[in-house]
């Protein structure tokens, strides 16, 4: 295949447009379609940051912890991350909703 001549202020336009396309689609989804991201962890004992992937703030975040001790986690979220506080070696749930 051969390559075709680049001009470099050219490319980097280009790479912004889709950037920024790349980001309306996400919130669209994420808006339009209810997406939800979901996994398990263990807590450290501190606040932890896990990404969430939604690209906004999730308008439902559920922490469930499922060790024997069944501990409410504790948490706060924005459109990157969630931060759950839950104790040492605690196994737990997520999930983020939009």
């Amino acid at each position: 295949m051969t390559a075709l001549p680049s001009d470099r202020s050219t490319d980097t336009e280009i790479f912004r447009a889709i950037e920024t396309l790349l980001d309306e689609i996400k919130v669209l989804v994420a808006d339009g379609l209810g997406m939800r991201t979901t996994a398990s962890s263990v807590g450290t004992g501190g606040e932890q940051t896990i990404a969430h992937l939604l690209g906004v703030v999730p308008k439902a975040v559920n922490i469930v912890a499922t060790g024997a001790n069944a501990v409410v986690p504790a948490y706060r979220a924005d459109a990157t991350n969630i931060y759950p506080t839950v104790p040492l070696g605690e196994p737990y749930v997520w999930s983020a909703e939009a």
